[in-house]
């Protein structure tokens, strides 16, 4: 079966995208992690939404790079099994183990999904001094897990070795 190339260039430039945004949201955390260190102990004048928002663009950050840490393979893996079978046995292997983490990532899509519009349609808000709608934050989970799940699925369709090569710096 083939997947359409333009589907799969569109995975790759959205997944791609999710990690410099989660390198964006990472810098974010460490200037205003330092600059709230700054404020409380040089001006006695701690900010009040440093806290909170570190959580949110940490969560924002985790799972938007997800889906790249699968596309290239940058996941754990225990390749013991693997080392003994054939080239044959070895991408049934593979195919085998990615259909069943996209399947866990989907079921993930799926019941975070239903989460995140219960949260939506009941305005429900996080907890906090610093206050937004929960969904905001819930969002980045669902779009996480999906584009994992697609991500996955694509190495069931096209092969491991065809997307695995990334960038030496990045690995």
């Amino acid at each position: 079966m083939s997947v359409p190339r333009a589907f799969v260039r569109g995975l790759d430039a959205v997944s791609t995208g999710g990690l410099f945004a989660a390198a964006a949201l990472l810098a974010i955390i460490v200037v205003s992690t330092c600059f709230d260190v700054v404020l409380r102990y040089f001006a006695n004048r701690p900010t009040e939404w440093v806290s909170d928002s570190v959580g949110f663009f940490l969560c924002a950050a985790i799972f938007l790079a997800i889906p790249e840490l699968a596309r290239r393979q940058g996941h754990v893996a225990i390749t013991i099994l693997s080392e003994y079978l054939s080239p044959g046995a070895n991408r049934l292997l593979n195919a085998g183990i990615a259909i069943a983490a996209a399947a866990a990532c989907l079921a993930a899509t799926w019941i975070t999904g239903a989460e995140t519009l219960r949260q939506f349609a009941n305005g429900i808000q996080t907890v906090g001094t610093f206050t937004v709608p929960k969904w905001w934050i819930s969002i980045f989970i669902v779009a996480g897990f999906a584009l994992t799940g697609l991500q996955f699925l694509r190495q069931v369709f096209t092969g491991i070795e065809a997307h695995a090569s990334a960038p030496e710096a990045v690995r």
